[in-house]
């Protein structure tokens, strides 16, 4: 487990990048980090085309690399722009969700692992934070979400609520540069 405070007991520190998206993501890009985060988690309608997803996959693969797919929170139209995004992925590509309905399409539809994102996590943290002691609530919870959640992501908002409580239970991430997108 590393720390991100005195505080804090975040699972996992990880950096990332952000590239200029005209440009393309490259192997050259993707030297020396461990996984690239493509997307967009902020606006369904800056989501990559499948052509760039493409692109990005074929980069990544080529550098062993593990691979997110960010998705924003989104609309019925929002979630018919993700499935065929999501239908692209490998098996072990991980789907960064920040909406229920992400979360709930890629659980049902398709066997990925599935983090919450910064953005819904904002609102799942401090509801797990809330059940601290109560194991059973805090399962409840979880199996509310889908059961099949990977991990949360937190960002400096909510990283102070994560302690050893939340670790031992679940796997959260801090990220601490700016993430790999494209519009």
């Amino acid at each position: 487990m590393k720390t991100a405070g005195r505080s804090t007991a975040i699972t996992d520190i990880e950096m990332a990048f952000k590239i200029a998206p005209a440009r393309g993501l490259t192997r050259k890009d993707t030297a020396g980090i461990d996984r690239v985060y493509f997307g967009h988690e902020f606006c369904e309608r800056l989501l990559p085309s499948p052509e760039q997803l493409r692109r990005a996959l074929k980069a990544v693969r080529g550098g062993r690399k593990r691979f997110s797919l960010l998705t924003p929170s989104a609309t019925e139209y929002g979630l018919r722009d993700i499935r065929p995004l999501v239908a692209l992925l490998e098996e072990g590509d991980e789907v960064v969700a920040n909406d229920y309905g992400v979360l709930h399409m890629v659980q049902s539809e398709f066997g990925n692992p599935v983090v919450v994102g910064r953005v819904l996590g904002r609102i799942v943290l401090p509801a797990l934070a809330a059940l601290r002691g109560d194991d059973s609530s805090f399962r409840g919870y979880l199996s509310l979400l889908g059961g099949r959640v990977a991990g949360v992501e937190a960002d400096y908002f909510n990283a102070p609520l994560v302690d050893e409580f939340l670790a031992r239970r679940i796997s959260v991430s801090l990220y601490t540069g700016p993430l790999v997108w494209t519009p």
